[in-house]
């Protein structure tokens, strides 16, 4: 995507942040194919193309905020149904509630506030990665779980209030049974994966994790790669994370041809190995890996599917569900 290109599509979010946004209109304004605005739009901003427009409008309404507009207004002008949705969301993306906000003199926390944007210098003047720099140079792969475990002891002595989040129940009361209906999943591997999740999870650590470690939020450092600050951190199942890069390096190649997969078991178990020489990870959690995997897996397709808004991305979550599927027995590390 041109600097012209994606200038012109952040002018257009801008004009019309109180106004509904689709990246269909966005992808048609750019003369590109959904899927491929989806693709290069991430690519250069570092972010999704709907998660920019929401942190806009939510930058907008704080702004609204400061010159005296109560909250339910300034929600409902950028696009929020209700005041509990829009205090969700804030709090979400900007690390404190809309009060706290407007109590701290309208000011974030710098971390927090942090947005990557094209040509952007990191902390280190380092660059970001892209998916193609993984399949190019594969010891990116064990050297971003490294990085996430070197993150996860930072925020284990982070004082940070974040969602709980539950991966067995979130995966069993939801994402499966609606990936059951969608994808045909046969009953007998929804059995067994449940048993086993829920034989697992108890035993596996859980503290604040990143949540959004896509192969841009990382970048080249003197001492190997770090991560840009995640807006969606939460309490979860650290494997999380290490997983997360995983199925988010196959969503973003998954089309690339039948060749890829094989290369990409290789950057999976690459991170996950990094990951755990650096975490030291227990024999539960090594066991518990191809399960956590899938479960983000089916998280992701179900709430694609959910959304609407994204079919182009449900889709390619919906091929790599199928697959990881019929290749779940050599998901093992």
């Amino acid at each position: 995507m041109s600097q012209n290109i994606l200038e012109k599509s952040l002018r257009y979010i801008e004009a019309n942040l109180k106004a509904p946004i689709t990246a269909r209109e966005l992808a048609e304004l750019s003369g590109y194919s959904l899927y491929r605005y989806y693709r290069l739009f991430q690519a250069e901003t570092g972010m999704s193309v709907m998660r920019y427009i929401l942190r806009r409008r939510l930058l907008a309404a704080a702004r609204e905020l400061r010159g005296g507009k109560k909250q339910i207004d300034a929600a409902l002008l950028y696009g929020f149904d209700t005041h509990a949705g829009f205090y969700k969301a804030f709090r979400r993306e900007f690390g404190c509630t809309p009060s706290q906000y407007l109590k701290n003199g309208g000011a974030f926390a710098p971390q927090v506030t942090k947005e990557v944007t094209m040509n952007e210098s990191t902390p280190t003047g380092g660059r970001f990665l892209t998916c193609r720099d993984f399949y190019d140079e594969p010891t990116y792969a064990p050297l971003a779980g490294a990085a996430l475990a070197r993150l996860h002891r930072a925020l284990l002595r982070a004082d940070t209030a974040v969602d709980q989040v539950e991966l067995y129940e979130t995966v069993g009361g939801w994402a499966l049974p609606l990936c059951r209906r969608l994808l045909d999943i046969p009953e007998a591997f929804s059995r067994e994966y449940l048993q086993t999740l829920s034989a697992l999870c108890p035993l596996l650590p859980v503290q604040t994790i990143h949540r959004d470690p896509n192969p841009s939020m990382f970048y080249v450092t003197p001492e190997g790669l770090a991560l840009a600050p995640s807006p969606l951190a939460e309490r979860n199942v650290r494997l999380y994370d290490p997983c997360y890069t995983a199925t988010a390096l196959l969503s973003e190649s998954f089309d690339a041809g039948p060749e890829t997969f094989g290369q990409w078991l290789g950057l999976y178990r690459g991170i996950v190995n990094g990951y755990a020489q650096e975490a030291d990870i227990t024999d539960d959690e090594r066991r518990a890996v191809p399960y956590v995997l899938m479960a983000n897996q089916l998280i992701c397709t179900a709430w694609f599917y959910e959304q609407k808004t994204e079919p182009a991305f449900f889709e390619v979550n919906r091929k790599m569900t199928l697959r990881l599927l019929s290749e779940f027995k050599n998901l093992s590390v």
